[in-house]
């Protein structure tokens, strides 16, 4: 299969390394010089700075930021191909337009980005949402191309608020290990010691998550109605880092009184400390 990869990004150079490595003709295309075109030849794929005509290839891959997908999308809609393909999580098939003559769908892989040679590696533990036009099968062999599962999206799905449940599971999560090895190397910490333990930590929390659900498996001071200790963080953090934290409480607190584990007298306690810190 010959594939053509719109964007060398993380996402992009993953996806190239995957369908280079399962054996497909890859391209990889970028709108400025950079370290990518090297990284890309030596992995063994084409690189090109301009999007070339592509007569005979069989997969346009569009892995631009949001803001230029719908562009692409209808610039590339009238080219000769078996499939395009656009892989934000954000964006529906209405980016591309009526009239394209070729079929459209929408990739998605759920998972968190990182280095290309780490997460081709993930890629094949991962789910994909899709999404298509026609009922054309070419968009499971770049499934099987990437070794990744596709999870079919319901009818009617709220694109934006689905990309923001995703966003919560993974950039805040990371947000809020990253604040919390700053806390941690400010209590005394070194900088080799926080990320095993916030890690072992983060995945206990994930699988009593999985094992229990989002309300059973909450813990900590917020959920016990702790005042005191809550009141203990406020105290002990720098002015901008507890007003941080006081935030994220505050966000917190909703969720918590839904599980209905906090008594009525508690959420008050809980509720006051929050305005008046």
């Amino acid at each position: 299969m010959k594939v053509m990869i719109l964007g060398p990004g993380r996402v992009g150079c993953t996806l190239a390394l995957a369908h280079q490595k399962y054996g497909d003709e890859t391209t990889l295309v970028g709108r400025r010089p950079g370290t990518w075109q090297r990284w890309a030849r030596s992995a063994g794929m084409k690189t090109s700075l301009r999007i070339p005509t592509p007569k005979s290839t069989d997969v346009l891959l569009i892995t631009v930021g949001d803001s230029d997908v719908s562009n692409l999308a209808t610039q590339l809609s009238q080219v000769p191909t078996q499939l395009l393909v656009h892989v934000s999580g954000s964006l529906g098939l209405d980016v591309f337009p009526s009239s394209a003559e070729v079929p459209c769908a929408v990739l998605h892989p759920i998972l968190s980005f990182g280095s290309p040679e780490g997460s081709v590696e993930d890629l094949t533990q991962a789910c994909v949402s899709v999404a298509f036009t026609r009922s054309d099968h070419t968009w499971k062999s770049v499934l099987r191309a990437w070794g990744s599962a596709p999870l079919l999206l319901p009818a009617g799905l709220h694109r934006a608020r689905y990309h923001a449940a995703l966003c919560l599971a993974s950039n805040h999560v990371t947000g809020a290990l990253g604040q919390a090895e700053s806390f941690l190397q400010e209590a005394g910490f070194s900088q080799e010691d926080t990320p095993p333990l916030l890690a072992s930590l983060a995945h206990q929390t994930v699988q009593k998550f999985f094992q229990d659900g989002a309300a059973n498996s909450l813990t900590g001071p917020l959920i016990r109605g702790d005042v005191p200790t809550l009141q203990a963080h406020l105290d002990a953090l720098p002015k901008k880092k507890a007003e941080a934290y006081r935030q994220q409480l505050k966000a917190l607190l909703p969720f918590a009184i839904s599980t209905k584990r906090l008594t009525a007298g508690k959420i008050r306690e809980i509720r006051q400390l929050l305005e008046d810190s």
